[in-house]
């Protein structure tokens, strides 16, 4: 990874330009887990070894920062974290509407005017920070501006009926994202219809789990009808809905559902014999501690 830092600075350099290192940082993201299965991040920011440079015209190189995943940085004018917080979008939104109100108080302007302004100019000023941004008290800063979160919502609805089942990098993504949600969640094709509080546990964070939180949140219903996965056989069943029906949940629930996704397998007829009327002997055998 250095080294391609390294090459793409010296043709930086070549073509007349270079790194301004205040202006360079990176996150290094890996991952960790914890005896009961539960995954964090490593703190790579504080492991001198991960350290890099970047090349200047004189010959020099200079460290440029290494920053933890829950440090936010402005990118294109949005305030972005790897790990997914909407903090520094929020200090954004905040500091941007403060000065709009300090500006506006200081005009001596006209009520109409205030209300005129605040439709043209500050709600398209602050609403273009909190990309991030899933939910906020009612009456944002009491001024009578739209819910910030329902106005995320309807743009992250918008961007899902542009892309979804479409033949495009982005309508892949959302595809393969979809599916991977459904596998992981393990109770039907339809992953926004359940609980999300329930639920969350179940799932990586991800862009289509923010939708689901905000449908949660909203009482909002959304179908897919192309449902990507069938049943395998007549009469099957989700073999998680089989593990809520007998009564487990909580966290036993959620430790079977890690132990169905480490054996891949969705339905009740994963785990049965030929037959479909008993389990598979494999299963009725104790494993080894680290099989």
């Amino acid at each position: 990874m250095q080294e391609s830092v390294r090459n793409w600075g010296r043709l930086l350099i070549a073509s007349g330009g270079s790194h301004k290192p205040p202006k360079c940082f990176y996150h290094l993201m890996s991952f960790k887990w914890d005896r009961k299965g539960q995954w964090s991040y490593e703190e790579n920011h504080k492991m001198p070894e991960y350290e890099m440079v970047v090349p200047m015209p004189d010959g020099s190189v200079a460290t440029i920062d290494h920053l933890s995943v829950d440090t936010a940085m402005e990118t294109l004018g949005v305030w972005f974290t790897p790990n997914g917080s909407a903090d520094g979008a929020l200090v954004a939104m905040k500091t941007k509407a403060q000065g709009w109100v300090d500006d506006a108080k200081e005009g001596c302007l006209k009520r109409s005017d205030i209300w005129f302004l605040m439709d043209v100019q500050f709600w398209p000023r602050v609403g273009s920070a909190p990309a991030v941004i899933r939910q906020l008290g009612k009456g944002f800063y009491g001024v009578g501006c739209p819910h910030p979160g329902v106005e995320c919502f309807t743009a992250q609805v918008g961007k899902l009926l542009m892309h979804y089942g479409c033949t495009s990098s982005n309508g892949d993504k959302l595809h393969i994202s979809l599916r991977q949600l459904i596998i992981e969640l393990g109770l039907s094709v339809q992953p926004f219809q359940h609980d999300f509080e329930r639920f969350k546990k179940h799932v990586a964070w991800c862009w289509l789990v923010s939708i689901w939180e905000k449908c949660d949140i909203y009482d909002v219903k959304i179908v897919f009808n192309d449902t990507p996965i069938e049943l395998p056989r007549e009469r099957d069943k989700w073999l998680m809905q089989e593990f809520i029906r007998i009564g487990y949940s909580g966290e036993e629930l959620l430790r079977l559902n890690r132990v169905r996704r480490h054996q891949q397998v969705l339905f009740l007829s994963d785990i049965c014999g030929a037959s479909g009327s008993s389990l598979d002997e494999r299963y009725l055998r104790k494993r080894a501690k680290y099989d």
